[in-house]
């Protein structure tokens, strides 16, 4: 793992022109892992998740951007997305199986064929809903960022917008500053829309608070570089809502932006990260920076798929079965 420190002692810095302290140089590092990781599948962003499916849905972590591929129990599960839902076309009997999962088919082993659909994005584990509306309770997992603030966007148990009144105006969303004594919402929200926060230094928490009952379950856990937190959410067909189920997942990760010397940059390839840096501010340049930018990029990507063939080499070893009396059956390329 390569922290922004990391990165701040090393060469990267000369490249930047600026001092490693000034946030201009935290938002190149930001600009270059970026388009990096949104130019190609690297070492350390494509990795396994594991987990549980509580009520047949899975809430996936903050940084997951696409899940490739499932198992669940052990067995492997086919991934679709919402196109599927709204789409005439396709096979029949998936559309069924979709339609209505329970009992269908008879896989595996007598159970319901297991399907793992997208179905958007949520700025919280735990979505409330009319029958169960909940409070929201926010907590700093660092004491130096009490005092800034998470406003909560979505509609109470009427159905109407949640609105607050901030220094005589009345805005949409509740604001709540951050504190040692944790804060909560007044309101039952029935449906939360968007989450935003300002830049902390830690991890920021959000709870479904029940007052009747005086109790907080976590719903959602927002990282220091994170402004609009959201998750990707899949609903799993075929699975009983009263059970729970062990997952596991390929899962390729999304950009987190960095900002403070703890934090965990994804690309962990210093070289390539200082060819990014270079090809940015050789756009900025104008003029022929482009032509410069391009070669720096394409050296960045170079640096990145090496760092893959070294860890998962292209020629692997070799074994023939020679079935055929010995002689090896092979192709002349005239």
């Amino acid at each position: 793992m390569l922290t922004l420190s990391q990165i701040q002692n090393s060469t990267v810095a000369n490249i930047a022109g600026v001092n490693v302290n000034d946030p201009q140089f935290a938002s190149y590092i930001n600009d270059a892992v970026r388009q990096l990781m949104d130019l190609g599948d690297w070492w350390a962003t494509v990795v396994d998740v594991k987990g549980c499916i509580y009520g047949g849905v899975v809430t996936w972590p903050t940084n997951v951007q696409t899940v490739l591929a499932v198992n669940i129990n052990h067995q492997h599960v086919p991934v679709t997305n919402f196109w599927y839902s709204f789409s005439p076309v396709g096979d029949s009997a998936f559309r069924e199986l979709i339609r209505n999962p329970i009992w269908f088919g008879g896989w595996p082993h007598g159970h319901a064929k297991r399907v793992v659909e997208f179905d958007g994005r949520t700025p919280l584990f735990a979505a409330p809903t009319a029958t169960n509306p909940f409070a929201i309770q926010v907590t700093a997992d660092n004491p130096a960022d009490y005092g800034k603030f998470v406003t909560v966007y979505g509609y109470d148990t009427s159905g109407l917008e949640v609105t607050s009144n901030q220094d005589g105006i009345i805005q949409r969303g509740i604001r709540m500053t951050l504190a040692a004594s944790a804060p909560n919402t007044v309101t039952a929200f029935s449906m939360v829309t968007h989450v935003t926060k300002d830049l902390t230094v830690g991890n920021v928490r959000a709870w479904q608070y029940f007052s009747p009952f005086n109790n907080a379950t976590l719903c959602g856990i927002f990282a220091g570089g994170e402004t609009s937190p959201e998750y990707l959410y899949s609903k799993i067909h075929g699975t009983r809502c009263d059970k729970t189920y062990d997952i596991s997942a390929l899962v390729k990760l999304g950009f987190v932006a960095v900002q403070n010397p703890s934090d965990i940059v994804p690309i962990g390839n210093l070289d390539a990260i200082k060819s990014m840096v270079q090809a940015i501010k050789a756009r900025e340049s104008g003029g022929d920076g482009d032509q410069a930018a391009d070669k720096y990029e394409t050296t960045a990507l170079r640096r990145l798929n090496m760092e893959l063939n070294n860890r998962f080499p292209l020629d692997q070893i070799k074994i023939q079965n020679e079935t055929f009396s010995g002689i090896t059956p092979h192709r002349r390329i005239f």
